[in-house]
């Protein structure tokens, strides 16, 4: 199931990290994020998209290593599996000396 969790979202390196919604993963152990930077604009250089998991919307895990996008345009990294947590979200963070990174976020899911 496609979700899209953010379209021309502004993440500023002074700002702090953002999060989307959360994603109820229904049944599903893995999922797919997909991202589309449009500009990294006035000194940002890139963006850390962290997945977390929770079972109870209240207490969040950072699990698996950071996506680190450094370029303008569309990646897809690797499917994350065996996903143990009843819902999903993503953490946005810009890397840099200010300025913004404006992307767009969704995830795919499935039952492998």
């Amino acid at each position: 199931m496609y979700t899209q969790l953010a379209s021309k979202l502004g993440v500023t390196t002074a700002g702090g990290a953002q999060y989307s919604p959360a994603v109820p993963m229904q049944g599903n152990n893995a999922f797919q994020v997909e991202v589309t930077v449009y500009a990294l604009a006035s000194g940002a250089t890139s963006v850390d998209i962290d997945t977390q998991g929770s079972n109870d919307l209240q207490n969040w895990t950072t699990f698996s290593s950071a996506y680190n996008v450094a370029a303008v345009g569309y990646s897809a990294p690797a499917a994350r599996t065996a996903v143990a947590f009843q819902f999903v979200r993503l953490k946005y963070t810009s890397n840099g000396a200010g300025g913004t990174v404006v992307l767009a976020c969704g995830v795919n899911s499935a039952s492998l």
